[in-house]
């Protein structure tokens, strides 16, 4: 994670910089100080603009659940496979690969 954008603010194969409220299909991105995440999965890196706070943190797995086809089928956000349960609240979790388009969408939840 970065204070400041790469050079250029582009991923070492030249694409733009996104956010990751572009990623996951919203159409406001949030106005408030900006972290640089570079991700990489396998041969796919993509620099991303996500808003602050950002926090690193674990998850129980006895607290993630799949997704339920009903919240899937009508959820707006995309790349989003399940929720976990965590003291401030329900956390939609995301596949990233899906996301930087390594990996077809899935279908259904979970």
């Amino acid at each position: 994670m970065r204070d400041q954008p790469p050079s250029s603010a582009a991923s070492p194969a030249g694409a733009e910089a996104v956010t990751l409220e572009s990623l996951l299909g919203s159409l406001v991105p949030d106005a408030s100080r900006r972290r640089w995440l570079v991700v990489k999965t396998g041969l796919a890196e993509r620099v991303i603009s996500v808003a602050e706070p950002v926090v690193l943190d674990t998850i129980a797995a006895d607290r993630v659940f799949p997704l339920p086809p009903l919240v899937a089928a009508r959820l707006a956000f995309n790349g989003v496979r399940a929720l976990a349960l965590d003291p401030s609240g329900v956390l939609f979790l995301v596949d990233l690969q899906e996301l930087m388009g390594v990996r077809p969408a899935s279908t259904g939840g979970g």
